[in-house]
């Protein structure tokens, strides 16, 4: 939805024709600008990595040091994921009207006092509550890629989108093995307290260097309704596969919360349908033309198809 910008034309080189450079492109940043930009945004994916990857080896702990069985710590993952599943369309949308720092510093906040109710949490269903807290970071990465497109140069954007997913990606096994060894060595707990300082660091660089403000050319408000028909079907379908899985795909429960799922998403899809600002755009998945790398030809530069909130393809 960003409106298209006129082109700005350099001053001729000697002998020969003006270069026309992309005005959008023009006013955005590279250099040293961008490298600090690209390093700040990759400490906060980097505590959402860190969260997910290096808990993972010190379940068999977790359960331990409340007395349960390693079944039971299960939750401490799945949650987390849930969490992230459901935050991740519904911030990376809502982002549009509070604009990108502020949802960033939202989504590190939630993780924050997710992550001090994990380090002081006295039994077990408190810390699944402070993970479920802590999964909200996964719309990091999703915020992070907007801020990334709105705000570097395209040659540049490339480049750091690929350093920006390599390390959500993981840190090449080694953040296992580390949250591994601090588990059997200081206690799961200090995995929580090495993700929270790096919280506070990435919020503190986030405030300073993060443009301010809501996005330009942004219509309508927040499709409160489709966030929450979407977090109701990811809810029903997570509980379908975790019981299915444990009781059997034809128990009761398991067919309960498949009924649940298949009526949730279909409401989601008629909502979806009906409103005029959706928060996910359900008749573009029909379209041929979503997924392709290139933009409509009515698109006036390669900047504005990397938007976040692009009418042609969801």
């Amino acid at each position: 939805m960003n409106t298209p910008t006129p082109a700005a034309a350099a001053p001729p080189a000697e002998g020969g024709a003006a270069v026309v450079i992309p005005y959008d492109d023009a006013t955005k940043l590279s250099g040293r600008r961008a490298a600090l930009l690209i390093s700040t945004l990759l400490l906060g994916v980097l505590s959402f990595q860190l969260n997910a990857s290096m808990v993972t080896p010190a379940l068999p702990q977790i359960a331990a040091s409340f007395g349960e069985s390693a079944d039971s710590a299960a939750p401490v993952q799945s949650m987390f994921f849930l969490a992230g599943a459901i935050a991740g369309p519904v911030i990376g949308r809502w982002s549009d009207f509070i604009g990108r720092r502020a949802a960033l510093l939202l989504v590190l906040g939630i993780m924050g006092a997710g992550t001090i109710l994990c380090i002081a949490a006295p039994t077990l269903p408190l810390l699944v509550t402070g993970r479920f807290l802590q999964g909200v970071s996964s719309a990091v990465f999703a915020l992070a890629y907007i801020v990334l497109s709105e705000n570097l140069q395209a040659k540049v954007f490339g480049t750091s989108v690929g350093i920006i997913a390599a390390i959500n990606g993981g840190v090449g096994g080694v953040d296992g093995y580390v949250g591994g060894l601090m588990a059997e060595t200081l206690g799961f707990r200090s995995i929580f307290v090495v993700v929270l300082i790096l919280t506070a660091i990435a919020a503190v660089c986030i405030f300073r260097l993060v443009p301010a403000g809501r996005p330009d050319g942004v219509r309508g408000a927040m499709d409160w309704w489709g966030a929450g028909s979407l977090s109701l079907f990811l809810v029903f379908l997570t509980y379908f596969v975790s019981d299915g899985s444990a009781a059997g795909w034809t128990s009761p429960t398991a067919l309960a919360l498949l009924a649940g799922t298949v009526v949730s998403f279909a409401a989601f899809w008629m909502i979806e349908k009906r409103r005029s600002h959706p928060l996910i755009a359900v008749h573009h998945l029909r379209s041929a033309r979503c997924g392709r790398s290139s933009p409509p030809p009515s698109s006036p530069s390669p900047a504005s198809s990397r938007s976040s909130t692009s009418p042609w393809c969801c």
